[in-house]
């Protein structure tokens, strides 16, 4: 038997340690986003079913993941910005936000962007169809809806603006969540 005492030992590690962080996964969404066009247009060119049912449940679902682990992560640590950056971040726009059917809305910030998204019952975006095939490619704006009390909204989010604020975050934490 072993007569050495044992005690707890606790290894610490910074998520940072471990996963390259937002950009990575913002670069991502876009990708998804933007390349989705030339992508449909490929497979109405070349006719792979496999590829064709695979990319499609991907790429659903991947960008509603990307889109949850930024709004995520930059909320958790939007809070430990100072005061004149959190200033700053409130006033980029990246969509514009609407209440009860108004037909006018107004800007949205990355902050209330991030909460939207957190927030929403449903998440879509607006798609266009490829001239004589059954595909559809994504366009440039992410649609989430959901209410607040009594009020109904709609946020509609540009996904370059969105993601080029997350990147540019001043916190450099941003960067070493691990989603």
């Amino acid at each position: 038997m072993n007569n050495v005492k044992r005690r707890n030992v606790f290894d610490s590690h910074r998520p940072a340690e471990h996963h390259d962080g937002a950009t990575k996964d913002a670069c991502e969404l876009l990708a998804l986003i933007y390349a989705d066009k030339p992508m449909n247009q490929l497979l109405s060119k070349y006719a792979y079913e496999g590829v064709y049912m695979e990319y499609f449940n991907h790429r659903d679902s991947r960008i509603i993941q990307l889109l949850i682990s930024l709004a995520t992560a930059y909320r958790l640590n939007s809070w430990q910005l100072d005061d004149d950056v959190k200033s700053k971040q409130k006033g980029t726009c990246v969509g514009t936000l609407y209440t009860d059917n108004e037909n006018d809305g107004v800007d949205l910030s990355i902050y209330e962007a991030c909460n939207k998204i957190i927030h929403a019952e449903e998440i879509a975006y607006q798609t266009r169809k490829i001239p004589k095939h059954d595909l559809y490619y994504i366009k440039d704006e992410i649609f989430t809806q959901g209410t607040k009390g009594k009020q109904t909204w709609t946020a509609v989010i540009w996904p370059l603006a969105f993601c080029d604020a997350i990147i540019t975050m001043p916190d450099p934490i941003l960067h070493d969540m691990p989603f």
